[in-house]
């Protein structure tokens, strides 16, 4: 066969590729020889397998302008993208096989990340079994973009990186900045490259690197970065938070460099603490010289959790004294003021006069320690004996008589502590009132005992201390008989002078009056043994 057979008309096709290889020369001045040369046979390539597949009539059957186009959508389909507009690419064959194909192994030889993806099968390249070129077609021209993403429908949880916790609420463009490489042209890692094997891959270390080594997680989750989503457990730091440290918020002791800055920047490390006074001023201004823990606990400052004992000091707490507020004898100078800040040394203890107000007004020269113990200061814990301290000694009924009722209360409230202890004992009178009005002169001792004033206990003797003896039936008549009384039916308000005691008459009632028979006087006839009639 004739080469004009096959080629009849190759003068046509030799002017086309000409003029097609004239284009791309002025088109693109900086195409190489060898990229020409690859175009003519890419070409000539072309021509053969049409020929080959259609016949030689069919090249001759196409007109100039037909095969024109045809030759112009391979020697120039259009620019490539701006992601492969690089120096690497400087043919078509880095891409393309001669007979068009573009295998997936040329897209993989520079997209190693991919390849690497695939070959694992991880992140949502690894996933997909399409060819490249599925979904990337490449001479889009200037403006337009082989990667076909929808931001809107892309499910992350695909990817090699799955978001979760905060990393949820983030915008893309937070992590997928558009980066450029060295020589400027290709945005490297937009979508795959990233790195994200570490925190501070993304996220600026706002702890200054003081940390060192440490990483992130071991603080911080994608829960969130701080508050109750922080894991850092401070219990794994030098110093542990035990009691009321527990409850500090962090930025009490971590100062940050500015009011109101993030916790993050403020001092972790280097931090002073072997000391209480290296976080808490000394309210006690640097007056006791013990350290803070030998009265102190974390659990608390002061009250049930004061750890200080009293019994160490140079005063004991004991009885009464162990219940008293520490502000009853340690005074604050201001009012209201902290009780750190009250005297702890130099406080008078000596006497009972140092802390309590004499309640005697200075009438007992006594110690209080001879009435008073520190168990109670009345009642069953006193101390004071009557009958040793005092001079008058409380004998019989006087033992049970509230002190109260002779030791009158100086102010209307009941208390025996404003009472008066100097009191007149001379006489029965200085505390009793005189029940019989003056009536009888004799001394009561003469007829009472302390014992008891009446009944069995009365000393009196009528036919010893009376001009009247009390014979016969007169022996067991009530007293009240003879001495009446004027409203309640007490002896003690009796009338004792009784008019006429001789006489019967005064206390009995005359039967025989108006009987002219009887003028003689009644023991006549009668005795105090009977009423009735004398034996003659």
């Amino acid at each position: 066969m004739e080469q004009s057979d096959v080629f009849p008309d190759h003068q046509v096709c030799l002017d086309i590729i000409q003029g097609e290889l004239s284009g791309s020369a002025n088109a693109h001045r900086e195409t190489t020889a060898k990229g020409i040369f690859m175009k003519v046979k890419t070409i000539l390539l072309v021509l053969m397998l049409i020929g080959g597949a259609f016949g030689t009539e069919a090249l001759a059957d196409l007109t100039k302008s037909d095969l024109k186009r045809g030759f112009e959508s391979i020697v120039n389909p259009g620019e490539l993208s701006q992601a492969h507009r690089i120096r690497e690419i400087s043919d078509c064959t880095k891409c393309h096989e001669y007979y068009g194909e573009i295998p997936e192994s040329k897209c993989l030889s520079c997209h190693k990340i991919i390849q690497t993806r695939r070959e694992a099968g991880a992140g949502y390249h690894g996933q997909k079994k399409d060819k490249c070129i599925q979904c990337h077609k490449e001479h889009p021209g200037t403006a337009g973009s082989i990667v076909n993403f929808n931001k809107e429908k892309f499910d992350h949880a695909v990817a090699v990186f799955k978001l979760e916790g905060k990393h949820k609420n983030a915008k893309c463009e937070s992590c997928h900045k558009r980066k450029t490489s060295e020589d400027g042209n290709n945005p490297a890692g937009y979508y795959v490259g990233l790195r994200y094997d570490a925190c501070l891959d993304c996220h600026k270390d706002i702890h200054a690197g003081v940390f060192g080594e440490k990483k992130c997680e071991a603080c911080h989750s994608a829960a969130g970065w701080k508050g109750q989503d922080l894991k850092f457990d401070h219990g794994s730091a030098k110093f542990r938070l035990e009691g009321k440290h527990a409850n500090v918020t962090c930025d009490k002791c971590h100062k940050t460099p500015t009011p109101g800055a993030a916790l993050g920047t403020a001092v972790f490390t280097g931090m002073k603490f072997n000391l209480c006074d290296d976080c808490h001023k000394d309210p006690h201004r640097g007056k006791l010289r013990g350290g803070c823990a030998s009265c102190h606990l974390a659990q608390g400052w002061k009250d049930k959790n004061l750890k200080f004992d009293h019994s160490r000091a140079k005063f004991l707490l004991e009885g009464k004294h162990a219940s008293v507020k520490c502000d009853k004898c340690h005074k604050h100078q201001a009012l209201g003021a902290a009780p750190g800040t009250v005297a702890f040394t130099g406080v008078k203890f000596g006497l009972c006069s140092d802390c309590h107000k004499d309640p005697h007004r200075g009438e007992l020269k006594a110690k209080c320690s001879a009435c008073h113990s520190v168990q109670g200061w009345k009642d069953k814990d006193l101390l004071f004996d009557h009958g040793r301290d005092a001079r008058y000694r409380l004998e019989g009924k006087h033992r049970s008589v509230t002190c109260v009722k002779c030791h009158k209360e100086t102010k209307q409230d009941g208390s025996l502590n404003v009472a008066s202890f100097r009191t007149r004992h001379a006489s029965c009178s200085d505390c009793h009132k005189d029940p019989h009005r003056g009536e009888i002169m004799a001394s009561c001792a003469k007829c009472h005992a302390v014992q008891g004033w009446r009944g069995k206990d009365l000393m009196f003797d009528h036919s010893r201390d009376t001009g009247y003896r009390l014979e016969g039936k007169h022996q067991p008549v009530k007293c009240v008989k003879c001495h009446k009384t004027k409203r309640d039916g007490s002896l003690d308000v009796s009338s004792f002078r009784v008019p006429e005691p001789q006489m019967c008459s005064p206390c009995h009632k005359h039967k025989h009056k108006g009987n002219g028979k009887f003028v003689v006087a009644c023991d006549y006839c009668h005795h105090f043994v009977s009423w009735k009639r004398k034996k003659q």
